[in-house]
């Protein structure tokens, strides 16, 4: 039976990524990395801006050495041939100014984020110094591989009670009337939950898997459209 491991295996992605994993036949670890052949490290701190006292104390670091932790452990562990890492597009790109300098202005796995700062945006750039990371652990051994999931803004229904997902806190917040963020328009590439989970086991499981893996949406969704469609039954009796 093979056996994996999920950091962060009770939070909104993680609980996917296990569910999926157990209904496909394997044995899941969400702890011990002894015997695992996969290692699917999801946990990292996902903050909205309002959740942030100190981007390097919050975000920076501990994304940093939590997946130095599980990177290295993985050299240790012999059982490990593959590790998934759950990166972002936002260690792909930090706002405009790096999409203004991408060919025909459309984001790929080639391209980096180069505009963010543990100051400025920095859940973005603990998502790229993560990923960066990641890369460079992986370079210095031969005995694993390194696939990265990239998603855009995850969204989806809760496996669990309530959730710490800075998505889901974004999206509660506006539609109680509490997050202005919408104005102006702020537009996200968006994925489901279950894609993304679903992504994490294909290219844990497929031999010819490498790189980096967008997983979006093929057009960005402003939050303005987000609120409209969650209202729209309110603003239909106004009329």
């Amino acid at each position: 039976m093979p056996t994996s491991l999920v950091t962060g295996g009770s939070g909104f992605i993680g609980l996917y990524v296990v569910k999926a994993l157990l209904e496909s036949g394997d044995l899941v670890h969400t702890t011990a990395m002894e015997g695992c052949e996969v290692v699917y490290h999801v946990a990292s701190p996902f903050l909205v801006p309002q959740q942030i006292k100190d981007g390097m104390k919050d975000c920076v670091e501990p994304a940093l050495q939590g997946t130095k932790n599980v990177l290295l452990s993985a050299n240790k562990t012999e059982s490990v041939k593959r590790v998934v890492l759950t990166s972002s597009i936002a260690a792909m790109y930090g706002d405009s100014w790096d999409i203004l300098k991408m060919k025909d202005k459309t984001l790929s796995e080639d391209y980096w984020n180069t505009t963010t700062t543990a100051a400025y945006s920095p859940y973005s750039h603990s998502k790229l110094v993560a990923e960066r990371e990641a890369w460079k652990i992986c370079a210095a051994q031969d005995r694993w591989d390194l696939v990265a999931v990239n998603p855009g803004l995850v969204l989806g229904p809760l496996l669990a009670p309530e959730s710490a997902s800075g998505s889901l806190f974004m999206l509660d917040a506006m539609y109680k009337g509490e997050n202005r963020s919408g104005v102006p328009e702020l537009h996200y590439p968006v994925a489901d939950v279950r894609d993304v989970a679903e992504a994490h086991i294909k290219v844990g499981k497929s031999p010819s898997a490498k790189g980096r893996y967008i997983i979006a949406s093929d057009r960005s969704i402003c939050l303005h459209e987000m609120g409209v469609q969650e209202h729209r039954h309110l603003l239909q009796g106004q009329q």
